[in-house]
């Protein structure tokens, strides 16, 4: 079959003489030989591959699964380019990333009786083959990239519609990244054979696989990278309080408070360090906001430059290590994406890129939100967290306090909570954060109303938390999942919970839950000598039967 299409692309190369033919040619010669071209396709392809995930892979009918799977495996012929090396490293590196993921969702197989809750049977037959094909594909990318288109796209779709389901948004911080970045290389190396294909079948041509498309498309995956950092900062200059509110006003450091709050806090098992950590970032909150604000605004200068890159990505990976230490938001992915561009780049040394290529890594940062799904992260933070907890009601009458990571590949959905307004209840949402400055204000200083009605509250709010604890409860009644053992403090969370914080969360049996209560407590935090102090201002109960 291989040998007729080889044969059939001889005979149309030896005998037209159509003008559209001479003219792909010529073209294909042109991208060959000229940045300026090459960087023409990368943006053409820009537009293919955000076209290719948002119109296709998320469409709701049945042509989406087909044409990712045809795209697979009709590009299982390509290999890595050996001449590319920070093509492969970079693209090896998120198909492996996310074969991890995909295959701890894999084990977190949703049981049959998952329909009980309104899941269509179509919907877990879907999702629970579906993640085991998409492992499969995924270890076949690490020889052949096209492998690894299915193994994103079914990533991306699973957490959609799962989401839908549930009634929640499952976020796409954390993953979405690496999805659409791994979608456009591998989109960027199957349009580079098929030019070079072109080329090799031209007469008098030369016979040259090397690669010409890609080191464009590597730096300006770098750019949409880094545009997540840039438009974080964008974000935060265009909060209501002004351009340097956040600078100057913004305690970042209550992210520690509302972590410390909710169990999330890597360090709140030892004593007095988490209180010395926020009084020594009290002290030099204001440098570190413009620390960080300055980082992200010159991640459009560094794309530029070969050490620019390297020397930024290290700082944001360390600012990412400090996040989680501080507040056990875990970017966990983004931190192995961003090794893989320090990786990738070092091994760009030898080669020198025209200006035009660095051009497209800039212009990327700045236009990368018009084609893909770019984080912009910024917001205040304030001490009035509403805290919400849900507790296991078991057999014997006792309730315990179950930490989010109990809720497996869900959890990052009850990390989040609130996600809307409470009535009687403070209205700030996730880790205490607000965009609206008059909020902040008044939250900064303790000052919000609590257990009074101050918005419109939707029963529709706790009738979707009430689904999606049943809906978890039943999950775990499948296989690994109804283990003693802990496995969910090691499934790669996004946002963690400490295990030191909840140690008899292990004790509890799955057979021996009756129930859930979920606690919603406007919580004002502070620290006071070595402790953080809590004053409870509205307490309110919700009970989730299980029959």
């Amino acid at each position: 079959m291989l040998a007729r299409i080889k044969s059939l692309s001889h005979f149309f190369w030896r005998s037209a003489s159509s003008k559209p033919a001479l003219y792909l040619c010529y073209f294909a010669r042109a991208v060959r030989s000229r940045p300026v071209y090459s960087a023409v396709l990368i943006m053409a392809l820009i537009f293919l591959s955000s076209w290719f995930s948002k119109s296709f892979v998320l469409s709701p009918d049945g042509r989406a699964p087909l044409l990712v799977l045809l795209v697979s495996i009709c590009g299982l012929g390509v290999r890595y380019p050996r001449e590319s090396a920070p093509f492969t490293i970079l693209t090896r590196t998120i198909i492996v990333v996310l074969s991890v993921y995909v295959g701890w969702e894999a084990i977190a197989e949703i049981p049959k009786e998952y329909e009980l809750t309104g899941i269509s049977e179509a919907m877990l037959g879907a999702r629970n083959w579906g993640c085991w094909i998409a492992l499969a594909f995924g270890i076949v990318g690490w020889w052949r990239p096209s492998g690894g288109i299915l193994l994103l796209s079914f990533l991306h779709w699973q957490k959609t519609a799962l989401g839908a389901e549930l009634g929640y948004n499952l976020s796409w911080i954390d993953y979405l990244a690496l999805v659409e970045i791994g979608q456009f290389l591998v989109i960027c190396l199957l349009a580079d054979r098929i030019i070079c294909t072109l080329c090799r079948y031209r007469p008098n041509s030369k016979k040259s696989t090397t690669p010409f498309i890609l080191p464009t498309a590597v730096v300006a995956s770098v750019g949409i990278h880094f545009a997540n950092y840039f438009w974080s900062a964008i974000e935060k200059l265009q909060l209501q309080g002004g351009p340097l509110s956040w600078v100057f006003e913004n305690p970042t450091h209550n992210l520690l408070l509302a972590a410390y709050e909710g169990g999330h806090l890597p360090i709140s098992q030892f004593g007095a360090l988490p209180a010395l950590a926020y009084q020594l970032s009290d002290h030099l909150f204001i440098a570190l906001n413009i620390f960080i604000l300055t980082t992200q605004l010159i991640g459009v200068l560094a794309v530029w430059s070969r050490r620019g890159t390297i020397f930024l990505t290290i700082i944001y990976d360390i600012t990412h290590i400090g996040i989680f230490i501080l507040s056990g938001i875990f970017f966990w992915k983004w931190i192995l994406l961003n090794f893989a561009i320090i990786a990738a780049t070092r091994k760009s040394q030898p080669f020198v890129l025209p200006p035009i290529t660095r051009f497209v890594g800039v212009l990327m940062v700045l236009i990368a939100p018009m084609f893909f799904n770019i984080a912009k992260l910024g917001w205040y933070d304030t001490r009035s967290f509403t805290s919400i907890t849900i507790a296991a009601t078991l057999s014997d009458g006792s309730q315990h306090v179950l930490p989010t990571n109990f809720f497996g590949p869900n959890s990052v959905a009850f990390a989040q909570l609130p996600d809307s307004y409470i009535s009687g209840h403070f209205g700030t949402g996730t880790y205490g954060a607000t965009s609206d400055y008059r909020l902040f204000k008044n939250g900064n200083s303790c000052s919000l109303p609590a257990g009074v009605d101050v918005g419109k509250f939707k029963q529709s709010d706790f009738d979707r938390l009430d689904k999606a604890i049943r809906q978890d409860h039943i999950r775990r009644s499948g296989k690994l999942l109804s283990s003693d053992w802990p496995w969910y403090n090691i499934f790669p969370h996004h946002i963690w919970s400490n295990p030191f914080a909840y140690a008899n969360a292990s004790e509890i049996k799955q057979e021996d839950i009756r129930g859930y209560r979920v606690v919603v407590d406007s919580v004002c935090l502070s620290v006071v000598g070595d402790k953080v102090v809590r004053d409870s201002r509205y307490v309110t109960f919700h009970d989730v039967a299980l029959d």
